[in-house]
């Protein structure tokens, strides 16, 4: 496991250990004998008296009345903090010398992907704080023993169980695309491993490219630009367009935005397609026109201030959801605070 260096110390020195855990994920799809494999595998490590820490993950819509319907407002939440327990399981430990989990935080990047589990519920920003949780620990997946459950009575099993279930969280799946899914999982868990080999085996052949801390960055004129993963798209262009401060700019703008940081094969492309779905773009449409910019003279402190609200964002614990800032004209200092709605006396 890569817990970070820091973290590894205090951890190994609060529980008195001398080395870490090795960590062991069951993946696949329900119904493919994971029960029975796991406790296989613990009989044989406590033959050797070696301890073992089993990390189940359960979790049912009905823990939270929030999530008992599916809805806009709360459907990622629901994924997300699924996300967030198999992820906290990924580093808990004691004095155990193996740990064992029965779900990776990938399965749940598949399941939205979807049509069938997905249906529109869930905006790109939504979609954006949802993977970075999923890909969190990704060094830890990438680098740990992963045994993928697969066999042709799957689909049989999943079937079956489906169709005995009331009130099921989703809509039941057809063969192909149950078929589709599990096929994805089996070949994201050593993908991104194999590519990382080869470029690791290539990068000091290729004077555009270097690897740092197992980030592939792409050389041009004395820039570093970070390579996007595909699962990064996404998030990258809900905030260099869709985001309230990057203001929905057009296809040549937001191009030259993102080029002087971020580089993939066949960005403007992606890029100019992502702009031309965008829905508030299309209602917008092109300006007809744009008022000359001029300076706005002031003659002192606090001569002048402007007032600017952003949101709505996700629901705090406090319940609030949209912030407030006023800024100083002369001197710039700014000020913000959390509200639970707009119209609102500070």
């Amino acid at each position: 496991m890569n817990i970070g260096k820091e973290l590894e110390k205090k951890l190994l020195k609060e529980l008195e250990l001398e080395e870490k855990p090795k960590l062991i994920i069951i993946d696949g799809v329900d119904w493919t004998g994971k029960t029975t494999v796991v406790k296989n595998i613990i009989k044989e490590f406590e033959k050797n008296e070696e301890k073992v820490r089993y990390n189940t993950f359960k979790r049912k819509r009905e823990d939270d009345e929030r999530f008992t319907k599916e809805t806009k407002e709360y459907e990622w939440l629901f994924r997300k903090e699924c996300v967030e327990q198999i992820n906290r399981r990924l580093v808990e430990y004691e004095n155990e010398k193996w740990i064992i989990i029965d779900k990776s935080p990938y399965s749940e990047y598949y399941y939205q992907k979807i049509p069938e589990l997905d249906r529109g519920l869930i905006s790109s920003y939504k979609n954006y704080l949802m993977e970075k949780e999923i890909f969190k620990y990704k060094h830890i997946i990438d680098n740990v023993i992963v045994i993928f459950l697969e066999n042709k009575d799957c689909w049989n099993n999943y079937e079956k169980r489906e169709s005995q279930m009331k009130n099921a969280s989703y809509k039941m799946m057809d063969e192909k695309s149950y078929k589709s899914m599990a096929e994805s999982f089996r070949l994201y868990q050593n993908l991104y491993e194999k590519n990382r080999k080869k470029i690791i085996e290539n990068i000091d052949k290729e004077k555009k490219y270097e690897l740092n801390n197992d980030r592939l960055y792409k050389i041009k004129k004395d820039k570093r630009l970070l390579v996007i993963r595909s699962f990064e798209f996404e998030g990258l262009m809900y905030m260099m367009h869709d985001y309230e401060l990057s203001a929905h700019f057009g296809i040549k703008a937001t191009y030259n935005k993102i080029r002087e940081k971020y580089y993939w094969k066949g960005m403007f492309k992606d890029i100019e397609l992502y702009v031309k779905s965008c829905d508030n773009c299309q209602k917008r449409g092109k300006p007809i026109g744009r008022n000359e910019l001029y300076p706005i003279k002031v003659k002192e402190p606090f001569y002048q201030i402007g007032i600017d609200f952003v949101g709505p964002l996700p629901v705090t614990k406090k319940g609030n959801r949209y912030i407030i800032v006023a800024m100083d004209y002369f001197t710039k200092w700014p000020k913000a605070k959390a509200v639970k709605r707009i119209m609102q006396r500070w």
